[in-house]
């Protein structure tokens, strides 16, 4: 999947929650390094839904969003936002506990 369609999904989410642009740069350097992996970008695909509506890919972003989000809400600190938004990025990615 190419870099501007991975982009287009994380923007549809951005937009979806309403995030500005400074929380959005904020989120992209934290969650980077994950969306880049080719593991993560094969979850994007449609091989991979999540309870047969969206991709994993999908559904992981969106609960990211959601995470900081509600870690914003809780003025959590940076380093505590960092830490929930990387778990809500690995939390779904293999479904079945015997893939590694």
């Amino acid at each position: 999947m190419s870099y501007k369609k991975r982009r287009a999904i994380v923007n549809s989410i951005f937009d979806k929650y309403n995030i500005n642009i400074e929380d959005r740069e904020d989120i992209i350097k934290i969650i980077r390094p994950i969306v880049r992996h080719p593991e993560f970008i094969k979850r994007l695909t449609h091989e991979f839904l999540h309870h047969d509506k969206v991709t994993l890919g999908y559904h992981i972003l969106e609960d990211t969003v959601v995470t900081f989000n509600l870690c914003k809400k809780k003025m959590l600190t940076k380093e505590q936002t960092e830490i929930a938004m990387k778990i809500a990025m690995l939390h779904d990615l293999y479904v079945e506990p015997w893939q590694n």
